[in-house]
């Protein structure tokens, strides 16, 4: 931020991290979710205590930072994935991405997936801070299965959380 003309304290940024994800976790608890230039409006809002407005100028350079973690310090990614996601193109099967993105934000994982040569083998990929919605709520899976010219009765989603996947 100084860059842009606005000094904050490490307590101050670490105060509105703390703040903003316990507002994250009040949203994300109702199943809906936020872009993550409104997770960076909240920052930068708990930082200056409401005194400052994210101004759009700004909004290249914030998303960029915000996002630069993922390159940083890639999340894993099982090293049998690539080969699994081929093998069912292959053999003719549409395949979805649902994910609740966190304060990782689905554009990022996009640039992640296809930096690690596996987004080409997604049909669709729904991420929950451009929807607005998480799993668990039906009308995620809904838009995916519609998405995919699919009836929900035909499709197999495979999780790895028992309370939001199901």
């Amino acid at each position: 931020m100084n860059r842009l003309g606005v000094k904050f304290s490490l307590e101050q940024v670490e105060s509105a991290l703390e703040e903003t994800t316990f507002s994250l976790l009040n949203i994300w608890e109702t199943n809906k979710d936020i872009s993550h230039l409104d997770q960076i409006r909240l920052i930068l809002e708990f930082a200056s205590r409401g005194s400052i407005t994210m101004k759009e100028e700004w909004f290249d350079e914030l998303a960029s930072a915000y996002t630069a973690p993922i390159f940083e310090i890639p999340p894993y990614l099982n090293p049998d994935a690539r080969n699994l996601l081929k093998w069912l193109r292959a053999h003719g099967t549409s395949v979805g991405l649902i994910c609740n993105t966190g304060l990782t934000p689905g554009v990022a994982l996009r640039k992640f997936l296809a930096k690690e040569c596996v987004a080409e083998f997604f049909n669709v990929m729904l991420f929950s801070d451009e929807l607005g919605i998480r799993k668990p709520d039906a009308k995620i899976f809904r838009s995916a299965a519609q998405q995919l010219g699919s009836d929900p009765s035909e499709i197999v989603h495979v999780g790895d959380n028992l309370r939001l996947d199901v």
